[in-house]
């Protein structure tokens, strides 16, 4: 014998109304979030910067890559992109760049080679240094940093 059902509606709209309900509870978190939380007003979500960037290859244009780190001003992989941007024509903006990226995540060790680099470039050799020795912390013996923090040395010795 079964189990009769004395509510009268049938027993699949259960699981309907479990996802009306699980709706109404998502639509009132939406009305109830700061603005804040929203993604960013243009519409543009950090993929679709990424992808367009990705798009442009190695040489996207830094308006390009600007307008999504203004977007993500937090994003590590943004700010290491437009600092590698900066490089060859404006060093103190990739430097300003890879500091910021750092300040967000200190155990990116290509990024501290690569600001290790570029402080050698402009004659900072002891920040070089300080840079590559804390790159090699993090990635002990690893030959780029090794061979690096060799150089960035033997400069130090023979200005």
């Amino acid at each position: 014998m079964q189990p009769s059902h004395t509510s009268g509606a049938p027993r699949h709209s259960e699981p309907v109304q479990r996802l009306v309900a699980a709706v109404a509870v998502l639509l009132v978190c939406a009305m109830t979030l700061p603005a804040s939380m929203a993604g960013p007003s243009s519409g543009v979500s950090k993929e679709d910067c990424l992808v367009l960037a990705e798009r442009q290859g190695a040489l996207a244009p830094l308006t390009l890559l600007e307008q999504c780190s203004a977007l993500y001003p937090r994003d590590v992989e943004l700010l290491d992109d437009l600092g590698r941007g900066y490089e060859t024509a404006e060093p103190a903006r990739a430097e300003t760049a890879y500091v910021q990226a750092l300040s967000i995540d200190p155990g990116y060790a290509d990024l501290k080679l690569r600001l290790a680099r570029l402080l050698l470039r402009r004659g900072a050799t002891a920040a070089a240094i300080t840079e590559a020795e804390g790159a090699l912390r993090l990635q002990p013996n690893r030959r780029a940093i090794v061979d690096f923090l060799a150089e960035a040395r033997q400069a130090a010795m023979n200005p």
